[in-house]
């Protein structure tokens, strides 16, 4: 599939479809194909298609991740599987740099759905159904991470990544969504939104931003916004004119890092040490509607 039909499609218009962002980069299927891939730079324009995955499997997660380490972009997918009769969760990792596939440790768990994994601070990261699953991407192995205390029984419950921190929201069948930040490895309430703050269900009421120094929260409901003041505890609606019917909001700095083929070269100098290519990265955030 050329990748013009990505660009015109843009985001996958279902959620269950890879989609995933690190850096200012995007990760997006076109949104009949789950196995041709594509890493967008929204800023540049340009593409880089991830080589097509010739496993047959059953997709349950995506992630599009940076490793310092080796100054190298990863793309992760976790496939359920039959190997000896039993079922696992392969693991593989693209490099960017390289341009191939490799398998790793097997993902301890299985998710509840389709699930995009979260970059944080070289790690990313899954809601699994008693814990969240991370991944190292410097040593590639797993971790486990428990959830906040006393959560009840939420019917949902999703992660981000704000501000550097790691967030989960939780949904209750009481049309109420509690927001928790992990600060200092210890989980501290963030925000509850919940009927006092107008009509509608909550279920479908996603956090995109969080803006530390405001105390603000900023939520995407349905095909609109609300700006959630925690302090002073007060909710209010954002309009924004001209989006499209289907579309998918992604906070993320921008990026003028080329995705050609330069990215993958590395320049030996005359005494044999590698000489890494500088990263560029722009100034500025963006709050990006696609």
């Amino acid at each position: 599939m050329p990748l013009k039909t990505l660009y015109r499609t843009c985001v996958p218009r279902l959620p269950a479809l890879p989609v995933a962002s690190c850096n200012g980069l995007m990760l997006l299927s076109h949104y009949d194909v789950d196995k041709i891939w594509a890493i967008f730079n929204p800023v540049m324009q340009d593409f880089h298609e991830v080589s097509e995955f010739d496993y047959d499997s059953r997709l349950i997660g995506t992630g599009l991740g940076y490793c310092s380490a080796s100054d190298d972009y990863k793309v992760v997918r976790i496939d359920e599987i039959l190997r000896r009769g039993k079922i696992v969760y392969q693991t593989c990792v693209y490099s960017l740099r390289s341009g191939f596939w490799k398998v790793i440790n097997d993902c301890p768990s299985d998710f509840p759905w389709l699930s995009p994994g979260v970059y944080l601070n070289g790690a990313l990261y899954w809601r699994s159904w008693d814990f969240i699953i991370a991944l190292d991407l410097e040593t590639e192995n797993y971790d486990k991470l428990p959830l906040p205390p006393d959560l009840g029984k939420p019917f949902e419950t999703r992660v981000d990544a704000f501000g550097g921190c790691l967030i989960l929201s939780c949904y209750y069948m009481m049309n109420r969504i509690d927001g928790w930040m992990m600060k200092d490895c210890e989980w501290v309430k963030l925000f509850t939104f919940g009927e006092g703050y107008g009509s509608g269900t909550r279920w479908n009421l996603r956090p995109v931003a969080y803006f530390k120094s405001k105390g603000q929260v900023f939520l995407l409901h349905d095909s609109g916004f609300f700006m959630l003041d925690i302090e002073r505890n007060l909710a209010k609606n954002v309009t924004i004119d001209g989006l499209p019917e289907f579309f998918s909001c992604q906070f993320f700095p921008g990026s003028i890092l080329p995705l050609d083929e330069s990215y993958a070269v590395e320049v030996k100098s005359s005494a044999g040490t590698k000489r890494k290519r500088k990263k560029k990265t722009a100034n500025k955030s963006f709050l990006r509607v696609l």
